[in-house]
């Protein structure tokens, strides 16, 4: 199939356009952990540029709240949220730690992510990810464990997901191995939390589309990043499988984020508009997009 320049330049158009009122749930900045691309208010400034309507920080190591605030008073047209992940620099499963980030408004609670014992092992048989290798310990952290020796959550767990719950913030998962990410969301549910999403399921670390599909059945939301399908992060996944696993999972359980930040890939906005320029050369239509880049992650982070 032939595409003419024409049709190109209208679909780029339309897709600078759908990142009006668009909210991204995913994104790193500096200062970090890692090298990043940009700081906090080149982000948001390049964000309220195009009328974005909000951005989530996230850390893999601190929680986001002290610099989002900062942004928010220096940046005024575009809303910037917070979030804190379990990880060894706050002491694993630290309810103390997580409450407090709650306080000053964190919006999402990361489960583990390098510091995953799934994600860790993982990791270290594939050199190509040297770039996060590196940042790992060598060895396990028993403060970010998810599972006792029963194949239960600990009570560690347990005590956060009972945060999650009071405050009516989001769940996030994506680095935990397939069956704990099924254990936390079955205990979530039965507490009540509504709020889960799943962060670049389509990784090859992530879950199988039954998995996904199974999950989105139960009302947990696929929050679907587009670096799997850069040649700069390793073109691990095509733009058409991707494409395939959103139709599978339905527009009304996507969420479509850019996880930008790395400094070898393109800016965050840059990411945005390739991301959904791809969805819509391949058929999601923008009805759906809206769906996933507006409508669901509004809900999310902002209706109680």
């Amino acid at each position: 199939m032939i595409i003419k320049n024409s049709e190109l330049s209208n679909i780029k158009q339309e897709a600078i356009s759908l990142l009006k009122g668009a909210f991204d749930l995913y994104l790193h900045a500096a200062p970090d952990g890692f090298n990043r691309s940009a700081d906090y208010l080149e982000v948001a400034r390049e964000a309220e540029l195009f009328k974005m309507a909000g951005l989530v920080f996230m850390d893999h190591f601190f929680p986001t709240t002290g610099l989002t605030y900062l942004t928010n008073r220096i940046v005024s047209k575009i809303k910037c949220f917070s979030s804190i992940t379990i990880s060894r620099c706050i002491g694993g499963f630290n309810a103390e730690a997580v409450e407090q980030a709650l306080k000053e408004g964190a919006k999402i609670i990361f489960f583990p992510t390098l510091d995953s014992c799934y994600f860790r092992n993982w990791c270290l048989s594939r050199p190509y990810l040297k770039h996060l290798i590196n940042k790992l310990s060598l060895k396990e952290s028993s403060n970010c464990k998810i599972l006792d020796n029963q194949r239960k959550i600990t009570r560690e767990v347990y005590n956060i997901l009972l945060l999650l719950k009071k405050y009516g913030v989001i769940l996030s998962l994506g680095h935990l191995s397939p069956n704990e990410t099924f254990i936390v969301i079955e205990n979530a549910q039965k507490l009540g939390i509504k709020k889960i999403k799943i962060q670049h399921p389509q990784s090859k670390s992530g879950l199988s589309l039954n998995q996904q599909i199974e999950l989105s059945s139960k009302g947990v939301y696929m929050s679907y990043t587009f670096l799997n399908c850069l040649s700069e992060h390793g073109q691990q996944l095509s733009v058409k499988d991707l494409v395939y696993m959103i139709k599978a999972v339905g527009a009304e359980r996507s969420i479509l984020s850019s996880d930008a930040g790395q400094s070898n890939l393109p800016r965050h906005i840059d990411i945005l508009k390739n991301f959904i320029s791809s969805l819509l050369f391949h058929g999601i239509s923008s009805k759906e997009i809206s769906r996933m880049i507006k409508d669901n992650p509004r809900h999310l982070l902002l209706d109680v």
